[in-house]
Parts: C-alpha cells; sequence; structure tokens
C-alpha cells in the first residue's frame, strides 16, 4: 500500500477568496447554459461533462481564455449584468477591462490574470500527480529511499504489493515546482493555450528559458524547448546571445566607428545599454531558433558549448543566414576551415568551398593563386557550376593538383607591375591556370557541352 498523498506546494498555494471562487463558478454556469440552450457548438459538447470551471482548468486550460473573452463581450446581456457593475456608475455595468467591478472589486484583467493562475496550477498539479500515481502503481525502477530498500524486496519475494513513500517519487518528478517558477511569466490572455505545452516542460528547462517565456508565444517554439534537454536549451540559447552580441556590437560600431573602433569586446561588454539590448535581442533570436529553425539544434547539442564560437564566426558573415549554415554540417565544416583570404573575397560563397579545397589552397607558397584561380571560375562558370567546382568529388581531384603546379618556380603577386619574369600577376595568373579550369570543366562534365555548343 502507499503512503498518504502529500501535497506538492503547487497544491498548498493559497487560493483566492471563496466569495470571488462563488462569483466566478456563477458566471460560468450562466454562460454555460447560454452555450448550451445554443446548441450545436463544439464548445457546449466539451463544457457538458465539465460542470465546475476548476474541471475546464485542471483538464481544458485553453478554453479558459476564450470563455473570459466571451463573458466580456456579453457581458450587457440580462444574464451576466450581476458579474460586471460599476463601481463609479449603480446601474450601468464597466466598460473597460481595467475598471473595478462591483462588489468584488476586482477587475476584469484582474480576473484574467487569477485564472491564468489558476488553470496553470491545476493543470500542471493534475499531470503531476497523473506521473506520481503511474511511478506508485509501477514501483520498479524507483530509488531505494522511495521503495524501502531490503524490506520491500521480502515483499516482492513473497507477492507482497510493494510500500511506496510517495514524497519521495515526487521528489523526482522532473517538473516538481514548475508552476512557481513559471507563474512570474504567465502575464498574457494568450497563454491560457500554451498551459499544457509548459506543463510538458520539465523545471531546469523552464529555468534556462526563464524571461524568454514572453517571446515563446507558439506551440511550436514550446514543444521544441520540450524536446532539447536542459543542457540543449543552454547552448540554444547561448547561441542566440552569441548572435545577438555580435549583431548589437555590429551596429554600434557602424553607428560611431571613430569612437567604437578603439574600444575592446571587453569594453563594450560592460557599456549597459548595449547590454540590454542585446538581452533584449537575444530573446527574440532564441525564440526564432525555436521557431523557425529547430533543424539547427542537431549541430548545437553535438558541439554543445562550442556552437557558441561557431556562430561568432558566422554571424558578421552570414547574419540571418547563419542558423541555415548552422543546419548544414558541411557547409560549418567549410566556412571554419576557409582561409581567411578566400572568405574575404567570396562572402557568403564560402560555405561551398570543401575542406579539401581549403587545405590545398593553403598548401600553396602563395594561398592567393588559389583565390584568384575561384575568382577566374565564377567568371567563367554558372553559378551553380561555380559552386560544384568548388565541392564536386572529382572537381576536387584537380584542386588537389595545384599546389604541385604552382609550388616550385611561380611566384606572385595579384596586382604586380612589374616585368620582372619572376612575378606573375593575376594576368599572368589566367593564362597559367588556363589548363586547371578546363581539367576542372571536364571533371565536371562540362567541356564535352561546350564542345557540343561548338559544333
Amino acid at each position: 500500500m502507499a503512503d498518504k498523498p502529500t501535497q506538492s506546494p503547487t497544491e498548498q498555494e493559497r487560493r483566492g477568496s471563496p466569495e470571488f471562487r462563488q462569483r466566478a463558478q456563477q458566471a460560468y454556469d450562466v454562460l454555460r447554459k447560454m452555450i448550451a440552450d445554443h446548441g450545436g457548438s463544439d464548445i457546449a459538447e466539451d463544457l457538458g461533462d465539465k460542470p465546475m470551471v476548476e474541471d475546464v482548468m485542471r483538464t481544458k486550460p485553453e478554453m479558459i481564455g476564450a470563455l473570459l473573452g466571451s463573458v466580456w463581450q456579453l457581458r450587457s446581456k440580462e444574464q451576466l449584468t450581476p458579474y460586471f457593475g460599476s463601481v463609479e456608475n449603480v446601474g450601468a455595468i464597466v466598460e473597460s477591462s481595467d475598471e473595478p467591478i462591483s462588489p468584488c472589486m476586482r477587475t476584469y484583467d484582474n480576473t484574467v490574470q487569477s485564472h491564468l493562475f489558476g488553470a496553470a496550477r491545476l493543470f500542471i498539479m493534475r499531470k503531476e500527480n497523473e506521473w506520481v500515481k503511474a511511478k506508485i502503481d509501477d514501483p520498479n525502477g524507483l530509488a531505494k529511499d522511495a521503495t524501502g530498500g531490503f524490506s520491500n524486496f521480502l515483499r516482492r519475494i513473497v507477492g507482497m504489493k510493494i510500500k511506496v513513500n510517495v514524497a519521495a517519487v515526487r521528489a523526482t518528478y522532473p517538473g516538481l515546482g514548475l508552476y512557481d517558477l513559471i507563474k512570474p511569466y504567465l502575464l498574457h490572455v494568450d497563454q491560457f493555450k500554451y498551459v499544457p505545452d509548459y506543463a510538458e516542460l520539465s523545471t531546469k528547462s523552464a529555468a534556462v528559458i526563464g524571461e524568454i517565456f514572453e517571446d515563446l508565444r507558439s506551440s511550436s517554439a514550446l514543444k521544441a524547448a520540450c524536446r532539447l534537454s536542459p543542457d540543449g536549451l543552454t547552448n540554444a540559447k547561448g547561441c542566440a546571445h552569441a548572435y545577438a552580441e555580435s549583431e548589437v556590437f555590429a551596429e554600434a560600431m557602424e553607428a560611431d566607428q571613430d569612437a567604437v573602433r578603439k574600444r575592446k569586446i571587453d569594453t563594450l561588454r560592460r557599456d549597459k545599454a548595449l547590454t540590454e539590448k542585446i538581452k533584449q535581442r537575444t530573446a527574440t533570436v532564441f525564440a526564432d531558433i525555436l521557431n523557425n529553425h529547430f533543424e539547427c539544434i542537431a549541430f548545437v547539442e553535438r558541439h554543445k558549448a562550442g556552437a557558441e564560437a561557431v556562430v561568432r564566426a558566422l554571424a558578421p558573415l552570414y547574419q540571418d543566414d547563419t542558423w541555415i549554415v548552422l543546419a548544414e554540417e558541411g557547409a560549418v565544416e567549410n566556412v571554419i576551415n576557409c582561409p581567411a583570404n578566400v572568405t574575404k573575397e567570396l562572402g557568403r560563397d564560402a560555405r561551398y568551398v570543401d575542406v579539401l579545397v581549403s587545405k590545398y589552397i593553403n598548401q600553396m607558397n602563395y594561398p592567393d593563386i588559389g583565390r584568384d584561380l575561384i575568382k577566374l571560375l565564377q567568371e567563367e562558370l554558372s553559378e551553380e557550376d561555380y559552386h560544384r567546382a568548388l565541392q564536386d568529388e572529382a572537381a576536387v581531384k584537380v584542386w588537389e593538383t595545384v599546389p604541385g603546379l604552382f609550388n616550385n618556380e611561380f611566384k606572385y603577386q595579384h596586382d604586380a607591375k612589374t616585368r620582372d619574369k619572376e612575378i606573375k600577376n593575376f594576368e599572368d595568373l589566367k593564362t597559367e591556370v588556363a589548363p586547371v579550369i578546363q581539367d576542372i570543366k571536364i571533371a565536371l562534365g562540362l567541356a564535352a557541352q561546350e564542345e557540343t555548343s561548338e559544333v
């Protein structure tokens, strides 16, 4: 047998005044009857087995916002006017949602807030109790402090029901204390519909989200958050912060280049105005990741805290496309390994430069040859074929030969004006690399197409 269930702190929370709850129930009864009398409504069917307003809060919290909205819209109806009397104008009803209602002296906005708290508390409490009950019904795998250790081992041997310490079981619930943690962030009427999603979060995950609950105003974002571990959420939030910091600092430097250029990053991070702006931007970016770029989370979870450094490297170059690049493991590796001179020249196209191509460019005595060879390919080929020339397996094999062709007697300076035959410039390079470009075209199957078109 199980010990007598103990109440969680959430269950022990002090509830509203009996008078307020009674008036809320009376208004619910009136509205429920009005809906039922109207007939043929899915809402009427949903409310059919929920005679108490707390029944709706406990099982269908997403309906409460709509019901409160209906009561407010219908407050001039004879059946509901007693619940919306004006304090200032006896015999009239309130006109504004922030106007005190007689006789409870609460505003409609206060009522919405109280019901939001109540719905979240009751729904989360129900989920917790269901989890605890399931664990009690099947105590296998519970820790010794919950199942009593050796004495229960003997009970199991003789087939007796194991005695379970309910409090010890509840202490292992991943969402223990969840309501108390998210309560400060329950602020808006549209959050009624997110209560079932909130209830799926672990307390640790909710703590990571914190103030960003304000920006997670979609069920898809919350479901995405539920699929992540607390560590995964922490790393994703760190990436959002890294991106926001890069963006805000770049804006500050662009707006006041002369003053900011001399300021080190550490100094910028101590600027309170910039810090607050980064905080706000982080919330928006984090919500955007969960809403629209969940595919990049796989990279974040694999690289953990290291993902932040990658975002810092990508953000200045790719800006809003950072998350698209992050979702492609190969693209990230390409960017990270791309030589600086090539990245500077190609910009966002650096993501197409295969890691091996970067390796071969770095093997050159004059890496600018690799950079300018890419520039010539860009001029010779269509955009699609140019991208293929940087990553197609057959083309990469041609790139492997390039260091050997130019590392012996070939001295290079892109803009050299001298007629010294030992130093080659860009125009000289065009002639020298023509066979390489032709080999790449052949590797991509383009040379045959050119011959056909000439015929």
